[in-house]
């Protein structure tokens, strides 16, 4: 009976020790699992602040390409502004001297003449209007672009 008692007392040992070791490696593995979670929960706060951040900045380029647009529209009009009124200004003084013209060679070089700053004027004024819409693009979207490269290259790390 005592040989039993001893088998009896050896299995409930081992049996313990092997529960003990299950747990021991149970608890390893849930800690394990834990740490795992935790990391993956930081890198998710970590993406999402990224992502909020991102949002902000096109928001924010979005607004300053819209007031640059905006800035660049009342700089474009008022060169068509000025044109204008300079084409009027023209056009008053040819009626003014088209009047009383000394002869027809005189009112047909005073048509030339007008033609001719006309012409160098609409030229003139049509490369203003290109460097304004030009200038007005670069300033309003070129910011964008630069937050966009920098947030691709911020992802991308």
């Amino acid at each position: 009976m005592q040989m039993l008692d001893n088998s009896l007392r050896a299995a409930i040992k081992d049996v313990g020790a092997m529960m003990r070791e299950t747990a021991s490696r149970s608890e390893a593995a849930a800690l394990q699992a834990v740490d795992r979670a935790e990391a993956a929960l930081a890198r998710g706060r970590a993406t999402w602040a990224c992502t909020q951040d991102i949002g902000d900045q096109v928001v924010r380029s979005i607004e300053a390409a819209g007031q640059t647009t905006l800035n660049g529209v009342a700089e474009f009009s008022g060169a068509l502004g000025r044109y204008s009124k300079d084409a009027l200004a023209g056009t008053v003084e040819l009626g003014r001297r088209g009047i009383a013209p000394k002869g027809a060679k005189e009112l047909v070089d005073l048509c030339i003449e007008f033609v001719s700053r006309r012409s160098h004027a609409l030229f003139a004024s049509i490369d203003e209007l290109n460097a304004i819409a030009k200038a007005s693009t670069f300033a309003a979207w070129s910011p964008m672009g630069d937050m966009l490269r920098k947030a691709g290259e911020r992802a991308s790390a």
